[in-house]
């Protein structure tokens, strides 16, 4: 009886951890990196994205980081990124070059314009080698901090794009955003 009841119970233990509806474990699976959770959410690539989407801290002068990622794009040899954010909630702190160029002589350089909360991020490589990245991987790392609570939206505009090393246009057919709340 004690064999029938171990075999009950792994089996029913082996099918309920292979769903993702299991109770408690809503939005565990919606990583806005992941292709087959892009495509099932109907995400067009080539893309750029905030990791994470969403965001919460508890207080005022908290500081939230944000990794901006390429997902799915062929030879990307340079990028222009426009980052808007809510100025009167965010102060830009610290804007880093991510992994993703960075092992090929990566080059960054961005300008924060406080007066109307966008960030011009650019992107690409150093010297005359001709060089390109493909795939998905982390373009750059934001961090702001919160100077008022409240919910505010970081999103990308439509300044900005991906070329490849000769300066053809890349389409980038997604744009992902980042919801940041703020606890008083």
């Amino acid at each position: 009886m004690r064999y029938l009841q171990y075999i009950i119970f792994t089996i029913t233990l082996l099918f309920t951890s292979c769903s993702k509806n299991v109770a408690g474990t809503s939005n565990v699976f919606s990583n806005p990196l992941d292709p087959v959770t892009a495509d099932e959410l109907g995400f067009i690539t080539p893309a750029i994205v905030f990791f994470p989407s969403e965001v919460a801290v508890n207080a005022v002068y908290d500081v939230v980081t944000l990794d901006v990622h390429a997902m799915q794009v062929p030879n990307l040899g340079g990028a222009h990124i426009q980052v808007s954010y809510n100025k009167q909630k965010l102060a830009l702190q610290n804007l880093s070059l991510g992994s993703f160029f960075e092992s090929t002589e990566g080059l960054i350089y961005h300008e924060d314009n406080t007066d109307f909360g966008l960030i011009d991020i650019y992107m690409g490589y150093l010297g005359t080698d001709s060089t390109e990245v493909t795939g998905t991987g982390q373009l750059a790392i934001l961090q702001f901090q919160a100077i008022a609570g409240g919910a505010s939206t970081v999103a990308f505009t439509d300044y900005s794009e991906f070329v490849d090393h000769e300066d053809n246009d890349i389409a980038i057919l997604g744009k992902g955003t980042c919801v940041v709340t703020v606890g008083n």
